[in-house]
């Protein structure tokens, strides 16, 4: 995901280290995809000291509510549904 990440920074004329703030979108979606976007936002945001933000959908005033986070706390997975690890399927 950083090479991509990367990848994608280099393609509009930014590094990494430009990252301002995070946002990740919790509570839809899968329950692996989840977990991984928000590890993932969670490491960038420690190593970066960058705010991030939890939020159900996009909105237009996302630049301001990351202005308003404060660094050092860090987002949690919601989950759309119960998670089924570890329950036997029904045949």
């Amino acid at each position: 995901m950083l090479e991509v990440l990367n990848d994608y920074c280099a393609t509009i004329g930014q590094a990494i280290n430009d990252i301002e703030g995070l946002a990740v979108v919790v509570g839809v979606g899968r329950f692996t995809s989840t977990r991984v976007a928000t590890t993932v936002a969670n490491a960038l945001a420690l190593s970066l000291n960058i705010p991030v933000l939890a939020i159900d959908q996009f909105s237009e005033n996302l630049n301001e509510q990351l202005s308003q986070t404060p660094k050092g706390i860090y987002i949690s997975a919601r989950y759309s549904a119960p998670a089924h690890i570890g329950v036997k399927k029904v045949k």
